[in-house]
């Protein structure tokens, strides 16, 4: 049931005003914009101070938020990467009172499609086919897509800063000396509506990797390799580099600390040191790096708060804050600790 409590919390004003300005108290002071605000709330949460017993039924869906997750249990307990994504969306949730539902996950066999409609505003979580979009902005035009940052212009979408900040790791390692510099991540799976997967290798730190190399005279390094997002892929990959150079780069960017766990095995494994012979450098700052010797070198995206971030958009999406596609991009920061050695 929908309180004057959760009116103010979403209102972002007293519970004393929300019922002055319902009550139409004369002597209150606010401004027309809180006024309105406020009016405009109730009347879409269908609150009056005579039907509030009753209005939480019929507005229950249409002032929730419905989650679409790309990524199964098992992949959130291996990299929290996403699992802390969720959690902040459901956190926030928790503080303005919001309903939040997991509709499916798009692995599920059974998907209720027919629930999208229902909810204010769908939050879709991970990389998905265009045709997946297609099919949901039919039913609902109210989406945010979280973590994607090649989903159709037309929808909302928050995404993290790695293209850029690939960019910032490749000037700190040419600065420190580094001109053979390969490049190792996964393939992006992308599901469609029936939850079938293909794999791509478009992915931005890739994109942004191949750019600067490029443009730096570099090409004669552009070295990477693809393969899955664990820790046994990054040791295949170094295996893979290995059988294919005798040339072994200074420094090697990593798509994520799960890889690079990996990496770090088979570099030992195969009498390679840490920085003295390669330079490591990775994504996502876990906190499984500090078992790690020497420490890694990662890039951290506090991925709780791009959660939280989508769920104040998805909030401001209810309000009818406003109507035209918005793009949000959260910043990363590149933590430089022991897995880097300037070459002279």
């Amino acid at each position: 049931m929908i309180s004057i409590r959760d009116l103010a919390k979403l209102a972002e004003v007293s519970a004393a005003t929300v019922s002055r300005v319902l009550n139409n108290d004369p002597t209150i002071s606010v401004t027309d914009e809180t006024r309105e605000r406020i009016i405009t709330l109730a009347k879409e949460m269908n609150y009056t101070p005579k039907n509030r017993k009753h209005s939480a039924k019929n507005t229950a869906t249409k002032m929730s938020v419905g989650l679409i997750i790309r990524h199964n249990t098992s992949t959130e307990q291996v990299d929290p990467y996403f699992k802390n994504l969720r959690e902040g969306i459901e956190e926030t949730a928790k503080k303005w009172r919001l309903k939040v539902d997991i509709l499916f996950r798009v692995h599920d066999v059974n998907k209720e499609w027919e629930r999208i409609s229902e909810y204010g505003a769908i939050i879709v979580i991970g990389h998905m086919s265009l045709s997946f979009y297609d099919k949901i902005t039919n039913l609902n035009p109210h989406i945010i897509v979280v973590d994607d940052p090649f989903c159709p212009k037309n929808i909302c979408s928050i995404c993290n800063d790695f293209y850029d900040k690939t960019t910032e790791i490749l000037n700190y390692l040419v600065q420190n000396g580094h001109r053979n510099i390969s490049y190792i991540g996964g393939y992006q799976a992308i599901i469609d509506e029936n939850g079938q997967r293909t794999t791509s290798d478009l992915d931005s730190r890739l994109l942004s990797y191949q750019k600067f190399m490029k443009e730096h005279q570099l090409q004669q390094y552009i070295h990477y390799y693809l393969g899955q997002w664990t820790s046994q892929g990054g040791y295949q990959l170094i295996q893979d580099m290995l059988n294919q150079t005798m040339d072994i780069p200074t420094a090697i960017i990593v798509g994520s600390d799960p890889l690079a766990i990996g990496v770090y095995h088979a570099l030992h494994s195969s009498g390679y040191r840490i920085p003295d012979d390669v330079s490591i450098i990775s994504f996502d700052d876990i906190g499984l790096t500090k078992y790690l010797t020497p420490a890694l070198s990662s890039v951290y995206m506090d991925t709780t708060e791009m959660g939280k971030v989508a769920l104040n958009m998805a909030k401001s999406m209810l309000l009818g804050e406003f109507t035209i596609p918005i793009h949000v991009t959260c910043t990363s920061q590149l933590n430089i600790r022991e897995s880097i050695k300037e070459r002279k």
